[in-house]
């Protein structure tokens, strides 16, 4: 495809929706794949942003990550969690072993929360987003947090832990990925539109619920086990957040007693 019906293809495709837009996507081999973008104002989004007992989660790609090619590889693999640059300069670690910080506040921003039933400040909001404080990133990530499958725990690493998935990078390394079902898209600060995300569930599927469900419980084992193990004498016992609940709420529980099973989806 020549480069004057692509451009009519464009012109046709915003005049239909000016917010789906028709990109050439460069391919390994050097040819182009034609692929149709997403885009969305923030108002268009109140739904997926006032959904209730959620947190909206941002994390600024940095001023090298404004290309197409970053947008697209986080939305297909997941937003790669941040690796320490002690980590990345090990010769002996395992490539079986997943690397990554899972704290969210280590690369990430909690940016609105719907806790008892609060609104968004789509104002307040916006100007975040124009002004990220991060190594002026153009892009900003943001993807959505139900609540309900926080681990409570005080490491935020275990208490992350559920919204990860560990899978390889391309140098067949094991990593931790934020599960890219729930990154809602990407914020342009230029434009002021968000990318969709294809991966995106809007309503979490029964799939995407059993598989935060059981990284949950995985979390909560581990969480309770690390407790138990401080000198042989629990200090605190954990147990998962249950629907209506927030991170912030410690409930202390006898770590030795069985899991209840009644959250689990």
């Amino acid at each position: 495809m020549n480069n004057g019906e692509t451009s009519r293809q464009n012109e046709d495709a915003q005049a239909e929706n000016p917010w789906d837009i028709l990109t050439d996507v460069p391919q390994n081999d050097g040819e182009t794949d034609e692929k149709t973008r997403q885009f969305k104002k923030l108002e268009e989004l109140l739904p997926i942003f006032n959904a209730e007992n959620v947190g909206i989660y941002g994390h600024g790609t940095g001023s090298t990550g404004d290309s197409h090619e970053v947008v697209d590889s986080i939305f297909e693999d997941g937003l790669r969690a941040y690796e320490s640059p002690g980590s990345q300069v090990s010769e002996d670690r395992d490539p079986d072993e997943p690397i990554g910080d899972t704290d969210l506040f280590s690369t990430s921003v909690c940016l609105h929360s719907t806790e008892g039933g609060k609104q968004i400040d789509l104002s307040s909001f916006r100007e975040s987003l124009d002004h990220w404080p991060h190594r002026e990133s153009r892009n900003v990530v943001l993807f959505r947090l139900p609540f309900e499958y926080f681990n409570v725990s005080p490491i935020h690493s275990e208490r992350d832990l559920p919204f990860f998935v560990k899978k390889r990078d391309k140098y067949g390394q094991m990593r931790y990925y934020i599960d890219s079902r729930l990154i809602i898209g990407s914020y342009d600060a230029q434009t002021g539109l968000v990318e969709m995300n294809d991966a995106f569930e809007e309503q979490p599927s029964d799939e995407l619920k059993a598989d935060l469900s059981a990284r949950l419980e995985e979390a909560h084992r581990a969480t309770v086990e690390r407790a138990n193990s401080l000198d042989n004498e629990p200090l605190f016992g954990f147990r998962p957040v249950e629907s209506g609940q927030t991170p912030s709420e410690d409930l202390p529980i006898d770590p030795n007693a069985p899991i209840d099973e009644e959250w689990v989806e």
